[in-house]
């Protein structure tokens, strides 16, 4: 609609790389963005948690300089405010993209995603399961630093990381992993991914 659209060109914080539509009530009933306008192909960073979205324009792979996006999230006093997106478009163009953030949306499949760039990836509390994360079906960035997963229904838990997806446990730089229970291991915690699949397998086989 063309007040959405006049938002999305004018309303926003901070500089021109940088458009926080955060919690600002973009939308009318129909939840539903218009394309993004041309001029959004050079910002680096774009919230848009906390506005009741169904769902995210399919140009936005034309974001090309998007380094963060944050689509996650809302105020706890307006619960009705939560994205409600169920999926999102092919982001593998995003080839800046080091930041995405889509917790506690209605996210029950992950999109194709940039493989090289991406290190933080939010997915918590998301009805994502382990046919979703199914070998052969599912392939995360390697280079991610961060993963959390608290509240999907995944398989895993601090006392069995054996029993994760084998492509979160393939993941060899993570520094926080938040498992599906909610503890988190990891290097910065000291316990590495692999580390801790492997004693969790040992101590089954004793």
């Amino acid at each position: 609609s063309d007040d959405c659209l006049s938002l999305l060109t004018t309303k926003h914080e901070g500089s021109k790389e940088d458009r926080n539509f955060s919690e600002c009530t973009l939308l009318t009933a129909s939840a539903v963005l218009p394309p993004f306008p041309e001029e959004f192909s050079i910002i680096e960073e774009l919230d848009l948690s906390g506005n009741a979205l169904d769902s995210i324009p399919d140009n936005i792979n034309n974001l090309t300089n998007l380094r963060s996006l944050f689509l996650g999230g809302y105020p706890t006093d307006h619960p009705e405010r939560k994205n409600k997106i169920q999926a999102l478009p092919n982001l593998s163009s995003l080839i800046h993209l080091e930041h995405l953030s889509v917790h506690d949306t209605n996210l029950s499949i992950l999109p194709e995603l940039p493989m090289l760039s991406l290190r933080i990836l939010r997915v918590d509390r998301c009805p994502l399961d382990d046919v979703c994360f199914a070998k052969g079906k599912m392939q995360l960035p390697p280079n991610l630093t961060t993963l959390h997963l608290e509240g999907c229904s995944l398989s895993g838990s601090l006392e069995r990381p054996d029993l994760l997806p084998d492509c979160v446990k393939e993941l060899k730089y993570l520094e926080d992993l938040q498992l599906p229970d909610g503890c988190h291991i990891g290097l910065f915690f000291g316990m590495p991914v692999n580390e801790a699949v492997s004693m969790a397998e040992k101590g089954l086989k004793r």
